[in-house]
């Protein structure tokens, strides 16, 4: 299951990462829409400025021209004004026919609104201007007030256009926004059901995935515990070929009560080991086999060495591999107290930890070579105890420091072992 972190977090990142840069997308081209319809607006309203100010300009020369016309004296003020409408007119329909090159009914009024206005320029230049006060001023009003009513009815036509103009643009706006809108909505719909569907896919994948490394760590686990008896099975062979060689041993120096005793332990003790199944039990059973094998041991080597246990705080049902300590102490006798000399010793003790206890197998022999332990524990020499507990611990506890080895020659060995108190899910020598 840990190994799944590392798919789902990489798959939770892409799926921000494309949600971010899609998100990111979207408003970029939401601005830009935005920013087209605030154009599109702007020029409406614009233009409706434009139009106001052209009927406001129509109106005010209209009433300059005729109050100068009217004037006895000939106001210049009034006349001055009125110029100054004129370029208005003219400024206006300028701008107004920029604006409604796609419009040909707003085009054509606002140009005719710009002859009306040259021409009643013209008039006023050859006929009114500078003024008179004859009859023919008054028969000049009278053309005056035509030629604005022709004007004033030009604008009017121009304002209905443009009313049809700017409806037809605001309902185009409006209609693209919409289509806009919808278009968004298109995508994100189809965006969401992909992600859904990317998403569950991925997760039925991560699922699938899990089940499939579930079911290969549980075959690992069978293997490794049917590879672990297998180690467990070779230690009874070799201590009973030990055991036989001391009871034929005996029996041909004529001891048969003791080696009556030796038989009786011997059976008792494998009787024992038969009925133990698991790869781990309890230190209390561990603690009875090793008074079975005591037994043996007293009579093997008649007091010469001697043997001390030490429990500190161990709890009975700490889990430890079966067999473990036997080992132990035969490869001290083999390596280290081979002479069996007086005053030997073997030391057994068992402290425990937070998260491990630490068995300790320490002796006063010769110690042995640690090239010969280095090529023993890497298989390159036979020996079949130490090589055997070392690959137990290894496939039981994935940690590299639970076996150490310190011995040095003439000063005596020391073998700890960490018996830690949680069994890993995996084990990297599976």
């Amino acid at each position: 299951m840990k190994k799944n972190r590392h798919p789902l977090k990489s798959l939770v990142v892409l799926f921000i990462g494309s949600f971010g840069i899609l998100y990111l997308s979207f408003q970029i081209l939401n601005q830009n829409y935005q920013k087209h319809m605030d154009t599109s607006i702007s020029r409406l309203t614009y233009t409706n400025q434009v139009l106001k100010k052209l009927g406001n300009s129509i109106q005010n020369c209209q009433n300059c021209l005729i109050s100068y016309s009217q004037d006895p004296k000939g106001s210049e003020e009034n006349f001055s004004s009125y110029n100054e409408s004129t370029s208005l007119i003219f400024q206006c329909t300028s701008s107004l026919q920029e604006e409604f090159t796609q419009n040909k009914n707003c085009l054509l009024y606002s140009r005719v609104i710009e002859q009306i206005n040259e021409a009643q320029q013209s008039f006023v230049t050859e006929r009114l201007y500078p003024y008179s006060g004859s009859l023919e001023s008054f028969e000049s009003l009278r053309s005056i007030r035509l030629i604005f009513a022709q004007m004033n009815e030009a604008y009017a036509q121009l304002m209905s256009s443009y009313l049809d103009y700017s409806y037809e643009k605001w309902t185009f706006i409006q209609g693209d926004f919409q289509k806009f809108k919808n278009l968004q909505f298109i995508i994100w719909g189809l965006v969401t059901v992909c992600y859904v569907i990317t998403v569950l896919l991925s997760f039925r994948n991560i699922l699938e995935k899990s089940e499939s490394e579930k079911e290969l760590l549980h075959q690992k686990e069978l293997l490794n515990e049917a590879h672990c008896q297998m180690l467990q099975m070779q230690i009874n062979p070799h201590f009973l070929f030990n055991t036989l060689n001391l009871i034929v041993h005996t029996i041909q120096s004529g001891e048969s009560r003791t080696a009556a005793r030796l038989v009786k332990s011997t059976a008792d003790l494998l009787r024992s080991s038969l009925a133990i199944t698991q790869i781990q039990i309890p230190l209390k059973q561990e603690l009875e086999l090793l008074k079975l094998y005591l037994v043996i041991f007293q009579e093997r080597y008649q007091g010469r060495i001697s043997l001390e246990l030490s429990i500190q705080d161990t709890p009975p049902t700490l889990l430890i591999p079966p067999f473990i300590i036997q080992p132990l102490i035969e490869n001290s006798l083999k390596h280290g107290l081979r002479d069996a000399l007086e005053g030997s010793q073997i030391c057994i003790s068992l402290k425990d930890y937070a998260d491990y206890a630490l068995l300790t197998v320490t002796d006063n022999g010769d110690g042995a070579n640690p090239d010969l332990l280095s090529q023993i524990l890497k298989g390159k020499i036979s020996g079949i105890g130490i090589r055997n507990i070392y690959e137990r611990l290894h496939r039981l506890y994935p940690q590299k420091d639970v076996m150490e080895i310190w011995t040095t020659p003439g000063q005596g060995a020391s073998v700890r072992i960490k018996l830690y108190k949680e069994k890993p899910y995996e084990c990297p020598d599976c």
